[in-house]
């Protein structure tokens, strides 16, 4: 095997939110890109602790074009939605927004819900914000068994979190959660910035990487699309073929110059990857 197939990547609408998430879907369907990731935000799909979007809606405009959604993002960029935070009302409230978003998820039809440690206070210590975190995944990890969708875990880059940023602190809170629903994904961007790469993380875990946020990177926690960072696609793609890694490979760009011509930039992106598609 010497490249990745074209039905493991998956695009995501998070560099879309200037445009609608029907010309998104549009896009993806030019493209031919029929797995997707929903960046479950305003003011494509809003997700809130008393209520979520339309799901029946958004159901029948994927089925109209061939599509489905194969991961769910509850974003945890802002304080709202955070799970380190010390204040026992402040994580029951992010309990109620991270639930609610695994409920649409199941009514999505996907499979995977993205989960990362948040930062917590950075005046506080460590420990104080993993045992807030570790208690809300508990919780998280509970709700997506009974629903059998399984969570995947990412590291953070050091600029964005102080918690989890590396493969020991993402093995320490595995454990302490101890779900068989909580999985692995690898962030490249993270990995990059922690100085690992794609061998330290089948070694480390094995079969329990079940997905990816598959990006170029640099030194930055700038999620870049493909030729524009300095890792080396080609040698990671032959490590996964060597380590037998069949799951999604997740578009997750984050640059404030793509916002506006969303398209062309993943148009440039996918070409690069299917130079590298079997």
């Amino acid at each position: 095997m010497t490249g990745i197939r074209s039905d493991q990547i998956v695009v995501m609408n998070q560099h879309y939110k200037k445009y609608s998430l029907t010309y998104f879907l549009d896009c993806m369907e030019r493209l031919g890109t029929s797995n997707l990731e929903l960046w479950m935000s305003m003011p494509h799909f809003p997700v809130d602790r008393v209520s979520y979007g339309d799901c029946k809606a958004l159901r029948r405009q994927l089925a109209a074009r061939g599509q489905k959604i194969v991961c769910a993002t509850v974003p945890s960029c802002d304080f709202q939605g955070q799970y380190g935070m010390p204040q026992k009302a402040f994580r029951e409230h992010a309990v109620g927004y991270f639930t609610n978003g695994i409920r649409a998820a199941e009514e999505l039809g996907a499979e995977y819900v993205t989960v990362n440690s948040g930062w917590g206070y950075y005046d506080l210590p460590r420990e104080e914000g993993i045992k807030n975190t570790v208690e809300i995944l508990g919780q998280l990890t509970a709700e997506a068994e009974k629903r059998g969708l399984t969570m995947v875990m990412e590291t953070l880059t050091s600029e964005e979190s102080q918690l989890v940023c590396n493969i020991p602190q993402l093995q320490e809170v595995l454990a302490a959660v101890d779900s068989k629903v909580l999985k692995v994904m690898v962030d490249t961007a993270a990995m990059n910035d922690a100085g690992e790469t794609m061998e330290d993380w089948f070694e480390a875990f094995g079969d329990d990487v079940k997905y990816m946020h598959f990006i170029d990177a640099d030194q930055s926690w700038y999620h870049y699309r493909w030729g524009e960072g300095t890792l080396d696609l080609h040698k990671i793609i032959e490590t996964m073929n060597r380590y037998g890694y069949e799951g999604y490979l997740s578009q997750e760009l984050i640059i404030d110059e793509y916002l506006n011509d969303p398209f062309a930039v993943d148009q440039m992106n996918i070409n690069r990857l299917k130079e590298e598609v079997i």
